[in-house]
Parts: structure tokens; sequence; C-alpha cells
């Protein structure tokens, strides 16, 4: 596969200049370009431009692609394409014995949950927070009727504290493994616009957040993972009775606690300890409790 950059074309272009333009600047048949996609979009603005262009980045397959390198050899806008498909750092064994826990299903809880998955690993995800759809009622009704649900509102709950802003994607991190394009792609499967893969400023939209939530949720659930809404979670070191509703995970555990997990870091503060000590056991509270936070962890000894 070939990557051509800084391809120019007037804003305004009729999709199917693209694929002229492309055929022109390599001097090949129309026949000789196998397929191509757009990786990268964006705007020329600059005053010393005549008109207002976009600039594209475009990976493709050409017939003889020896050939097509060798006639560029020179050009630094002509090149073979980088990999850019997401490796997976492993797989779940098929006696998988402990599954790991995932705390909060924010951004990092979601993707975090997805890729255990999509290796095989089964993950429980435990957010102390509603899902999705019953916390966009409990914050309309804090921003309609200034009635605040401290467990479930525009900033706890199922997609964490971004669920409500208008979805922009970019940021000024460099990201030469291409590890954002796997975001971008689950993103573009769970319902996000197929454009965000490619235009310099990709956003997706506030209405459509809530949706794609949802849908990655259902991933993970399909691949045999646990997403459980509205659960407690208390860290301990030595075994204790077990109370109703309640499991004993001592797999791995992620923290993806967000701006809802501070009363856990006191806690943890208070008690002269890092959450992830080794030896420490997470006991998970899958049933829904008026606060869950509000009785004191066990004591440690």
């Amino acid at each position: 596969m070939l990557r051509i950059t800084e391809l120019k074309l007037p804003i305004d272009h009729p999709e199917e200049d693209l694929r002229v333009a492309i055929v022109q600047r390599l001097g090949i048949a129309s026949d000789d370009l196998l397929d191509f996609t757009l990786f990268k979009r964006s705007y020329d603005a600059r005053k010393k431009s005549s008109e207002l262009c976009f600039i594209y980045t475009i990976d493709l397959n050409v017939r003889d692609e020896a050939r097509v390198l060798g006639k560029f050899a020179d050009d630094r806008n002509v090149n073979v394409a980088p990999d850019v498909s997401y490796k997976f750092v492993g797989q779940a064994p098929s006696d998988l014995g402990q599954r790991p826990i995932v705390v909060g299903f924010g951004p990092c809880g979601i993707f975090a949950g997805l890729l255990l998955a999509q290796m095989g690993f089964k993950p429980i995800i435990l957010e102390r927070g509603t899902e999705v759809r019953q916390r966009t009622k409990d914050t309309w009704g804090l921003w309609r009727k200034s009635v605040l649900n401290p467990e479930s509102n525009v900033q706890f709950g199922e997609g964490g504290a971004g669920t409500f802003s208008d979805g922009k994607l970019y940021s000024q991190i460099k990201d030469p493994k291409f590890l954002g394009r796997k975001v971008l792609h689950e993103f573009v499967k769970a319902g996000a616009p197929e454009e965000i893969l490619y235009v310099s400023k990709p956003h997706i939209g506030t209405f459509r957040l809530t949706g794609m939530v949802e849908n990655m949720r259902e991933q993970i659930r399909e691949l045999g993972g646990e997403v459980g809404e509205e659960s407690g979670l208390h860290l301990r070191r030595r075994p204790r009775r077990r109370h109703a509703g309640e499991r004993d995970a001592a797999g791995h555990l992620g923290q993806g606690r967000g701006r809802s997990g501070l009363h856990r870091y006191n806690a943890d503060h208070a008690r002269n300890r890092a959450a992830l000590h080794d030896g420490v056991l997470a006991g998970a509270s899958t049933s829904p409790s008026r606060d869950p936070y509000a009785r004191s962890p066990p004591a440690v000894t």
C-alpha cells in the first residue's frame, strides 16, 4: 500500500475529482488504481493560497507498486503507507480462571473493558452510576427542574463526565504507533460518523454519544464481559463473610474511577495505603444501595 501526502484540491471539488487527482499525481492509468482510502483531510487557508483548499493524505493500492515507488523514489510525498492496524498485546488462555475487574465505565473503563473482551478475558466492569439512558433522564432533571441525583448526573455514570459534551476528539499528543486509530475505528463501529477517521478536527456530536456508549457496552457483553451499573466497590486484605449480592474476584484490577472516585481515593489515602497494594482483594457489590459509599470500608490490619 502507498501513501500520498499534500494532495491539494479546491474545497468545492466534486467527489470524483479525487480519483482523477490521484491518477494524475502518480501518472498512471485509471485502471491501475485499485482502491484508495482517505487517511486525513485538512484545510489550507493560508493567505498565500489563492483559494481555500483541502489537503489530503491518501492510502492506496496500485498495480506494480514497486515500479511506482521507484518512479517517485526522490519524492517525499509518495511513500509506502505505514501499518496503522492495532496489535493486541495478548490473548486470554483457553482455561481462563480469574477474570479482570475494571472499575468505572467512562472513556478509560470502556476501552479497557472492550479491549480485554476482544482479547477473550471476559472482564467484570463496575460502574457507580446508572446506565446512560437513565443517566440522561437524571441529567435533564437537573438542568430543567434543578433536581440533583448525586449518583447519576452530568459527571457521574455510564459514559463518564464527557458523555454530554459535544464530542470533540482531537488533542495535541503525538501518536507514532497510531493507537488513536483503534479508538476512532471503535467509535465508528459504535455509531460515530465515518468522517472522524480522516477529518483534521474530528467531532462526533452530543446526541450520538449516548447511543455509542450503549453499543460499546453491548459489544462487551456479547464477548462474554459483564457490565454492572450502580455497583459499589470495597478493597480489603483479609477474607470475610460475604453479604448477599457480593462476589469475590482476585484477578487483576484496573481503575478508571474518574471524578466520582474521590471518596474512594480519600479513604485509601486516610489509611496510608496504595489502592492496588500487593495482596488487596476486590469485592464487588452487584446489588444497588442508596449510598454505597456512605458505609465505612472494612478496617485494614
